[in-house]
């Protein structure tokens, strides 16, 4: 029987977050190179450009997950949540069986 680590589930959610918001950077960056008017600027502005567009990118993606783990924990705090035990128990055989390959 596999006991589910919150943290594990934390840090799986974290590096998919990463994940998404490093393509996002990516899709800057290289929306970036193709722009003819970006011209011949210097790297010091290119950088801090792109500094900037990765810092916006990861304060929305905080202030999102800041704000849905608001919402679980007053759904919990005020028992309003209900765990769906179909869903839960159809993922535990999942992930019993994909640890098992």
């Amino acid at each position: 029987m596999r006991i589910d680590d919150h943290k594990a589930a934390e840090a799986a959610a974290s590096r998919a977050g990463r994940a998404a918001e490093n393509r996002e950077v990516a899709r800057l960056h290289e929306a970036r190179a193709r722009d003819p008017k970006s011209g011949s600027t210097s790297d010091r502005v290119e950088i801090s450009d792109l500094a900037g567009q990765v810092t916006k990118v990861l304060e929305a993606h905080a202030a999102e997950r800041a704000k849905l783990v608001r919402k679980f924990a007053q759904e919990v705090e005020s028992g309003r949540y209900r765990a769906d035990a179909a869903a839960t128990s159809a993922a535990l055989v999942r992930e019993s069986l994909e640890a098992g390959r």
